[in-house]
This record gives C-alpha cells, sequence and structure tokens, in this order.
C-alpha cells in the first residue's frame, strides 16, 4: 500500500464514523484531489506530494474542527435539553404549589364550615338541655 492508499484509507474511515454530510463532502473533495491522476509536467512529483500534504493538512485540521464543533453543538443541545427540563419542573413545581394553596383554601373552609356546625350542635344540645329541664319542672309543677 503506497502512501496515497494509506491516506485515502483513513479518509474513508473518517467518512465511515462522522455520520455527517458537511465531513462526508469534505471527505469526497480530498478523495476527489487524491485521485487526481494528470499531474502537470513542470511539477516534480516531490513538490506536488507537499501541495497535496498540505492541502490534507489543512483539510484535516478543518474535519477536527467539525467535529469539536459537533461535539459543542451536542453538548448544547444536551444543556438546552436540561433547561427546557428545569423550565418544565418549574412549572410543574408552580403548579403544585397552587393546588397546595387550594387545598389548604379548602381545608380552612371545611374547618370553619364544621366549626359552624358544632356551634349549632352545642347551641341544639343545650335548648335540648333546657327544654328537657323545663319540661321536668313542668311536670312537677303539673303534679302538685
Amino acid at each position: 500500500m503506497n502512501f496515497l492508499q494509506i491516506i485515502k484509507t483513513g479518509i474513508l474511515n473518517i467518512k465511515k464514523i462522522a455520520f455527517n454530510q458537511e465531513i462526508d463532502k469534505i471527505c469526497d473533495h480530498i478523495i476527489d484531489t487524491l485521485c487526481l491522476q494528470d499531474y502537470p509536467i513542470y511539477l516534480d512529483r516531490a513538490i506536488l506530494y507537499e501541495v497535496q500534504l498540505e492541502h490534507l493538512q489543512k483539510q484535516c485540521n478543518f474535519l477536527k474542527n467539525l467535529i469539536k464543533i459537533n461535539k459543542h453543538n451536542e453538548i448544547f443541545n444536551v444543556l438546552l435539553k436540561n433547561e427546557e427540563d428545569t423550565y418544565q419542573l418549574n412549572k410543574y413545581v408552580q403548579e403544585l404549589q397552587q393546588n397546595n394553596l387550594n387545598l389548604m383554601q379548602s381545608i380552612y373552609t371545611y374547618e370553619r364550615m364544621m366549626n359552624v356546625l358544632n356551634q349549632n350542635q352545642d347551641d341544639h344540645i343545650y335548648h335540648l338541655n333546657k327544654i328537657k329541664v323545663w319540661s321536668k319542672v313542668w311536670k312537677l309543677c303539673s303534679s302538685k
């Protein structure tokens, strides 16, 4: 395997794992550059290799930067998702707090109603006891 074939194989491997259209295009462009068969006669092969290597180095650096950007984009998406989840959780917490407040108001209302009912019941018992006492007094008075 010569040097160009090794580079082509490496680029094809990058293309396989990249899963990114822009990286695929760049890899295709690099492969096309490597596949040039009509070298100009006035260029020495060594100069051509240097030019190609420099071009490949720039392309590789560009690919590395794209991969970094892709990773940063993934991290940003995770952070954005976390922010959306946090917003959703805060919304649920607010709903729960409102439900809790409504529940506390309902409990307060029912306690007041129970107090009124208990007071009414106490009043009824008091009046019944009074009636009982008067009834006994009336019976005693009637029997004499």
